[in-house]
């Protein structure tokens, strides 16, 4: 498929091919395989032209996200000079995308401002801001139910849960994953419902990355 794109020179289909890769790798919980698809996006001059559009401000939500997953991993690791570096590219490119999506709320709020929240959420929690994190997860969340975003509302009360679970608060994080499966059974997304339930929970007391 990806071949016929690139030779019919399809660039707006690429986009949306790789989009679409990256979302189902970050749903899985593939982070690495995520940056690969959102990275092949850097360079197709179909982005810049897409700017505003629901798949660029989806493109750059992810690119947020997948950077600060990537953090989330190296979180435990050994700071070497190359992790060094890599952490410091990775806290960059997610500052970079919320000041962008910061920008498009203004003029978008029912689309991008969960995003939003979710990012500083995020960010919140890497800097060891517990609490502060699951303040705006949950403006995330309520922001999303008031306008009916229910992806969004799974979305952040998922990572609310998996950020909770770092902090070794593991009674409050269930609450939240068993709600998020909730919100994705709301919206059709089955497949993610399984992955929670035999993926994320069943992990409960392993060391793993979120």
């Amino acid at each position: 498929e990806i071949l016929y794109l690139k030779q019919t020179k399809n660039l707006k289909a690429e986009f949306a091919f790789y989009l679409c890769q990256a979302m189902l790798c970050m749903y899985l919980h593939r982070f690495a395989l995520c940056r690969e698809a959102i990275e092949k996006c850097y360079d197709l001059p179909t982005a810049e032209v897409m700017v505003m559009t629901p798949l660029f401000v989806q493109w750059c939500f992810l690119d947020a996200m997948s950077a600060i997953c990537c953090l989330w991993e190296q979180s435990e690791s050994i700071v070497t000079k190359d992790i060094a570096k890599m952490k410091k590219k990775y806290a960059d490119i997610a500052q970079q995308c919320l000041a962008r999506l910061e920008v498009y709320s203004r003029s978008s709020p029912q689309l991008v401002e969960s995003k939003v929240l979710i990012i500083r959420a995020e960010l919140q929690a890497l800097s060891g801001n517990i609490d502060g994190a699951m303040d705006l997860f949950k403006n995330a969340m309520e922001h999303a139910e008031g306008y009916d975003v229910t992806s969004d509302r799974a979305f952040a009360c998922e990572r609310a849960g998996l950020a909770l679970r770092a902090c070794h608060r593991e009674d409050e994080a269930l609450d939240y994953l068993e709600d998020c499966m909730s919100f994705y059974r709301e919206y059709g997304a089955l497949v993610k419902v399984n992955h929670v339930k035999g993926n994320v929970i069943p992990g409960w007391d392993q060391n793993n990355t979120i």
